[in-house]
């Protein structure tokens, strides 16, 4: 083995492994709260994680999280947590600056571009209780 295809092997041998961040990773993600659910004798408010991946093109995931009504002194608990889909497989750039807080009528509207052929999208959702939210068509 040459002295080149030896110092990758041992670089490769020795680095750490690459994960996925995780939705719980507060740095990477622009967070916002706000809105309000009810479901039977619970409620609370929305949070929505839109996180930015990659790094030549970049696209977002985006998750919707449901939170119990933080008691005082307490805080508040996930209870909920599914990924909006359709703003999330595929190839779109959220503009998460522009996502509308707080979330108005429930309503979670958030502007994208394509990131091959820079065509403007807008996902636009209507968040219901815990774990389901409606697409809607704009």
């Amino acid at each position: 083995m040459n002295t080149p295809s030896l110092f990758l092997a041992l670089v490769f041998a020795v680095s750490p492994a690459v994960v996925e961040a995780a939705p719980d990773d507060e740095a990477a993600a622009v967070i916002i709260d706000g809105g309000h659910w009810q479901a039977d004798s619970r409620e609370g408010t929305y949070r929505i994680r839109i996180e930015s991946v990659g790094f030549e093109h970049v696209s977002c995931r985006v998750w919707i999280e449901w939170l119990t009504t933080a008691a005082p002194g307490a805080p508040s608990q996930l209870l909920a947590r599914v990924p909006f889909a359709e703003a999330s497989n595929g190839m779109w750039a959220c503009k998460a600056d522009a996502v509308s807080t707080p979330l108005q009528d429930n309503m979670l509207t958030i502007p994208a571009t394509h990131t091959y052929s820079n065509e403007p999208y807008v996902f636009k959702a209507a968040l219901g209780s815990l774990g389901e939210y409606q697409v809607l068509t704009p």
